[in-house]
């Protein structure tokens, strides 16, 4: 077996990847109609929604998973990383900003370059190798950017009249 690359911007030698990844946006299009909201109350209530439609598409291939099954391998001892790291550096106002989200952090921690790993739902902080904290992570919002605060691990939209500056 030759491994071989796609070309940028010639969709037809991804379709084998493209077409399912097509029909499975299709199936949550649907899926979000029929259920009459695209609002959740949280991420676990989103991501079992998805889990859900992923499963019954799954289904239909059920028999030749099985087929599949017998040939795979045992998985490796160690986990691959599920985050991407980082550094940041903490300002005079006891933040730094990360993916247009502005964190604040103990006062403690102004003026040095900590260590982040960004997984999907959370940031852990290190200095050095020790472990600092872990916040929640914040997405940008619409309207601005978001702070995201450590001590009560809540969210606000940046107001214009803001001190900080993202």
């Amino acid at each position: 077996m030759q491994p071989t690359r796609n070309n940028r911007g010639i969709a037809h030698e991804n379709g084998a990847i493209e077409s399912p990844h097509g029909h499975l946006k299709s199936a949550i299009r649907d899926a979000l109609l029929l259920r009459g909201s695209a609002e959740f109350a949280d991420l676990a209530t989103y991501r079992s929604f998805i889990d859900e439609i992923v499963s019954r598409i799954n289904a239909r291939n059920g028999k030749r998973m099985q087929a599949e099954t017998a040939f795979l391998q045992f998985l490796p001892d160690t986990r691959t990383s599920d985050y991407e790291e980082t550094r940041v550096y903490v300002t005079s106002t006891g933040g730094f900003v990360l993916r247009k989200v502005f964190y604040t952090v103990t006062s403690r921690l102004i003026g040095h370059r900590i260590r982040v790993r960004l997984y999907d739902d959370r940031l852990e902080l290190f200095l050095g190798g020790t472990a600092l904290m872990t916040l929640r992570r914040g997405r940008p919002g619409t309207s601005g950017k978001q702070v995201m605060s450590s001590t009560t691990g809540t969210s606000s939209m940046r107001c214009a009249a803001s001190r900080w500056r993202c």
